[in-house]
């Protein structure tokens, strides 16, 4: 909510008037801009119909906790399981 307040009546004049309307209109526009923003975002990492992280989210953890496992000269493994008919679901709910 954006409010302005005078003590007296007809403080501003159409000229201010335009230019508050304006601005309002700009901050709706941005507010409106970071929503969608932070919208994508979020689907760049998570699937969109069950919430779960996808596999973009899983190759940046993997890519850090590698990254972590070079730097501290720690042994790092990744564990890959393959289900049966587990495709039919990723063909039907996506991966």
């Amino acid at each position: 909510m954006f409010v302005l307040y005078a003590p007296e009546t007809d403080v501003f004049d159409e000229e201010e008037m335009r230019l508050l309307i304006e601005m309002a209109d700009d901050i709706s526009f941005a507010l409106d801009h970071i929503q969608k923003e932070e919208r994508l975002n979020y689907l760049a990492y998570f699937d969109a119909i069950t919430g779960l992280p996808n596999r973009a989210l899983f190759q940046d953890r993997v890519e850090q906790r590698i990254g972590a496992a070079h730097r501290d000269q720690t042994v790092f493994s990744v564990i890959m399981l393959d289900l049966e008919r587990f495709g039919s679901i990723n063909e039907s709910l996506g991966r």
